[in-house]
């Protein structure tokens, strides 16, 4: 069954894929290392972070991309219930009523997360998008999710060559930020989706 599975597929980025910070910013990971021990530090907050960490490495490369995909969105949804939820925020039948697109979409708003699927960067997950899912990077991750767990027609999901790679990418980027913003993190980060990137490149988190 493994042999007949294109790379396209599994998808083994390389190693410039596998982490959100800049190897050329080391001051970057000292701050969010500061930021992240003082949150830790806070034993209610700690069983968050540990889940959002844990699963942030379970959707590493070593995973399938299927398998990234879906574990990715599981945790932003998991943050999406702690920060709307248990802060009272909204009421848990409010959150449960709405679907995963809508949860997720307002998580990133608040951060100041773009919700636009750049088609320069991700042009499959860009045009899959326009058909899927409302247009904007929420409403595609959730709809290529669905696709994978509840397929009607697999051709529009395994054609494209990099439709689940980009997602992939998008969905960690969505992850990434929304875990450094939880530490209070202000420093530079590496977009995952722009892929290949100059090693040196990195831009500031939106909230900066």
């Amino acid at each position: 069954v493994w042999s007949i599975w294109h790379p396209v597929h599994v998808d083994t980025p390389g190693l410039d894929g596998l982490r959100w910070w800049n190897a050329h910013r080391p001051a970057d990971i000292r701050s969010f290392l500061t930021a992240f021990m003082e949150r830790w530090d806070d034993l209610d907050e700690r069983e968050t972070l540990t889940f959002a960490m844990t699963s942030a490495l379970a959707a590493g490369q070593t995973a399938v991309v299927e398998q990234r995909l879906m574990t990715t969105i599981a945790e932003i949804e998991h943050l999406s219930w702690v920060d709307e939820v248990l802060t009272r925020r909204l009421t848990e039948q409010k959150w449960r009523s709405e679907n995963a697109a809508w949860r997720i979409r307002r998580l990133l708003i608040r951060a100041g997360v773009p919700l636009h699927v750049d088609p320069h960067r991700t042009a499959e997950l860009a045009s899959y998008a326009k058909s899927n899912g409302g247009g904007d990077g929420p409403g595609a991750l959730v709809a290529v999710r669905d696709a994978i767990t509840h397929p009607k027609d697999r051709r529009h999901l395994y054609g494209p060559p990099a439709l689940l790679s980009e997602a992939s990418r998008l969905a960690a980027r969505y992850l990434d930020l929304l875990v450094l913003r939880r530490v209070g993190y202000n420093g530079h980060i590496n977009d995952r989706t722009k892929f290949p990137r100059p090693d040196w490149e990195s831009e500031p988190v939106p909230w900066a």
